[in-house]
Order: structure tokens, then sequence, then C-alpha cells
């Protein structure tokens, strides 16, 4: 009795035979059982923080985003984005919630009583995830289009054309891995043997997410350090835009890589890969807009880069737009300048980042005319 453990002792539980007549033993140890337990505890909190996570920022973009941007395509990829990502790690929560993981059932892979709401509802997990990905991956093109457009037009297009090309790539295996895990639940098949293929779709997309960050974030430093050299403010959107496309590059990467490892004390790494990417898109937005709130830049009038002795209009046409400003007279005092929005009867103080970096160097915009071909 002394070399007997009774935590690795095997439970005995019986099967019906082939032809229904009678019964077959099936052994299963009790470490096997304690590890279905931990594997659906630790699966469902990391679903739970998700879902928390995800409906935390969609309440701060939905609170903090200005009411003009609810009509831009960006901002409607990441809302939709963020929404679908509760609705699947809800359904996949579920899953150890229903019939398929029962005690007898997941331990002898006899899935006769798996109801059909259970099938629909994994069903259900299996597409959602191709959505956001589709999201993810579009709101990522429409934002390095935004990037290059100051690019030359043979190197924009072929970005471009590189962006569509990645981005067809990692839906092709998602929809791949899509049709077939549906497969598989419909016809209540085992999915071990494709396994190769969620790893390859996770790949894919953490190609494509590093491939869309690496363009925008190059660019956005090449700004940086522009501005750097004219000596304008040192923190501004862009190095937020920048820093938070570094983020959204290697945090990704991080949950993706501990996925390929496989650790037995974090499951399901993998899944927070695609979420931190749909949380992280937004958040970025929304600290660079709160960097080109009401701010006022301090002049120097000496060190501006141009200076006369009196004020003076100019009008400068650059890129299809007119736009006439003004030299600040050379002086030795400091000056603070606001835009002013009317509003009714009343004035309003606004501030765009573009008028700061151009009153810190000596330049007034009073107005801009924007001129489109058809």
């Amino acid at each position: 009795m002394s070399q007997f453990d009774p935590f690795t002792q095997n439970i005995t539980i019986l099967m019906p035979n082939g032809n229904g007549t009678g019964t077959v033993p099936f052994n299963i140890s009790i470490p096997t059982i304690d590890h279905s337990f931990y594997y659906a505890v630790s699966v469902s909190m990391c679903y739970g923080f998700q879902i928390g996570a995800c409906m935390m920022m969609l309440l701060m973009v939905l609170l903090l985003t200005k009411r003009t941007k609810y009509k831009s395509p960006v901002f409607i990829l990441n809302v939709v984005a963020l929404a679908m990502a509760v609705a699947s790690r809800a359904l996949l929560a579920v899953f150890f919630l229903s019939s398929w993981y029962e005690f007898y059932a997941s331990s002898t892979s006899d899935w006769s009583r798996v109801t059909d709401s259970a099938k629909a509802t994994s069903v259900a997990s299996a597409i959602v995830p191709l959505l956001i990905t589709i999201l993810v991956n579009s709101s990522l093109v429409l934002q390095t289009r935004a990037v290059v457009i100051g690019v030359r037009p043979l190197y924009r297009h072929g970005i471009i054309a590189i962006s569509v090309l990645v981005l067809l790539v990692a839906v092709g295996f998602r929809f791949t891995e899509m049709v077939t895990n549906v497969r598989a639940i419909l016809y209540l098949e085992t999915f071990d043997s494709w396994v190769w293929l969620i790893k390859g779709s996770l790949a894919a997309e953490m190609i494509s997410i590093w491939f869309f960050c690496s363009i925008f974030t190059a660019k956005l430093v090449a700004t940086v350090v522009a501005r750097k050299k004219l000596g304008l403010p040192p923190w501004n959107p862009m190095y937020v835009l920048a820093v938070a496309g570094g983020c959204t590059m290697f945090v990704p990467g991080i949950f993706a890589i501990v996925e390929c490892i496989n650790p037995p004390n974090f499951p399901e790494a993998g899944s927070l890969a695609v979420i931190t990417v749909v949380i992280l898109l937004p958040l970025s937005s929304l600290w660079a807009q709160s960097n080109t709130v009401n701010q006022s830049v301090p002049l120097n009038i000496q060190q501006q880069l141009w200076a006369s002795n009196s004020s003076r209009g100019v009008v400068c046409t650059c890129g299809g737009k007119s736009t006439n400003m003004s030299m600040f007279p050379s002086s030795g005092t400091s000056a603070t300048y606001s835009s002013v929005v009317r509003t009714g009867h009343h004035e309003t103080p606004r501030r765009d980042s573009t008028d700061a970096d151009l009153e810190s160097m000596g330049v007034r915009v009073h107005r801009t005319f924007s001129v489109r071909s058809a």
C-alpha cells in the first residue's frame, strides 16, 4: 500500500461495443482528467481577458473619437473588428459549457449526443476569425495606402499591389482553415491532422501584420527624423504612431512565437496575437488624436527659419493646395498662437498639428484651399 499513489490511478468507464450488445471497459487516468479541467479553466480565463479588453477598447473608441471621424473607413473597420473579436471569444468560451466538453464525450471522443445548437455555435466560432482577419488586414491596407500617398507613383503602386497580395495570402490561409474546421464539426471528424494549418494561418497573419506595420513605421520614423532636423517639437502624433506601429509588430509576434513553442502552462497563446492587433490599432489612433487637440506652441521669433522685419502675405501652392500665409515679424519677444474657428456667435480656439508645425517655422496659416481634379 505504501507504493500505491491514488493521485495517478486509472478510472474505468464503460463504452458500448461495436454491435451494441455489451460494454467495453475504457481506462482514463486522474492526471488526464485534471489536465482537461486545467485546460478548460485556463483557456476560459484567456478568452475572458480578451473579451474584457476588447469591450473596454470599443467603449473608449466610441466615446473618445470625434464625431467627424465616425464615417471614416478605418474607424468603421476598427470598430467592427472589436465587436467581432468580442463575439468570437464569447463563442469560443461557450464551447466548454456545451455538450462537446461533457466528461464522457470529451474522454471517449463519442460525439453521438452533441446537440445541433452546439454544432452551430462551433461553426460560428470558426467563421468569425476569418472576418476578423479580413477587417484587420483591410484596415492595415488603408493605412499603408495613406502613408505612401506621397511616394513616387511607381513605388506607391508597387507597395499597394504587394500589400493586397499579402492580404490575400493571409485571408486564403484563414479561409482554408475555416472550411476544414467547419467540415470537421459538421461531420464529427477529428481535426488533429490539420493542426499545421492552424499554425500556418497564424504565421501568415503575423507576416502580414509585420509587413504592413514595417511600412508605415519606417515612413513615420523618417518623418520624425525630418521634424527633428527642422527643430520641431520632439513629441507629436508622428512619434505616437511610430511607437504604436512598433508595438503592433512586436507584441503580437511574441504571442505567435509562444504558440509555436506550445507551452503547457499557456494554452491558446496564439489567440492573443490577432486580438492584440485589434486592440492596438484604434488605441494608436486615439493616442495620436489626443496629441493634436489644444496644442499651443511657444515661438521664439529670433529662432524661426524664416523671419522678416515686417509682416507680409504669401500665397503658396503645393500638391494642389493654395494656402494664404503670413510671415511673423522679427522681434525679440515670444508669442503663442491658436487658430480660431467661428461657431455661431462664439469663437472656439482649435489647433491642428500641421498648423503647429508651420507656426514653429515662422508661418501662420490663415486660410487653406484644396483643389482636386475629377
